[in-house]
């Protein structure tokens, strides 16, 4: 989709690069299950630190956490590129952060 990609090898990185880079950075991909910090964690912290932040959570498993997220959508695993880019576009595109899960 032509953006540059930061990534980030578990939850506290991620946290860590968006408080340093959150003007750089237009959303972010976080996975439900990461080391160090899990993405409900991360995310949190990102959305009391920014929020505005558009996040969208990735996992290949249910949660009942997700009914009470801070994500602005959930994409579950496996899903194809066409799935991925379609949620990008529908969250990078929504006027603020709504909290209702995009699925």
């Amino acid at each position: 989709m032509g953006f540059e990609v930061i990534q980030a090898k578990d939850g506290l990185e991620a946290l860590l690069t968006y408080v340093k880079l959150r003007d750089q950075i237009m959303l972010v991909l976080m996975d439900v299950q990461m080391p160090r910090m899990d993405g409900y964690s991360a995310a949190r912290i990102i959305r009391q630190s920014d929020p505005n932040a558009k996040i969208i959570f990735l996992s290949g498993f249910g949660d009942a956490r997700l009914n009470e997220t801070v994500a602005n959508a959930y994409l579950p695993k496996p899903f194809r590129v066409g799935e991925l880019c379609r949620t990008i576009q529908t969250v990078l595109e929504a006027d603020s952060p709504n909290m209702e899960l995009i699925n």
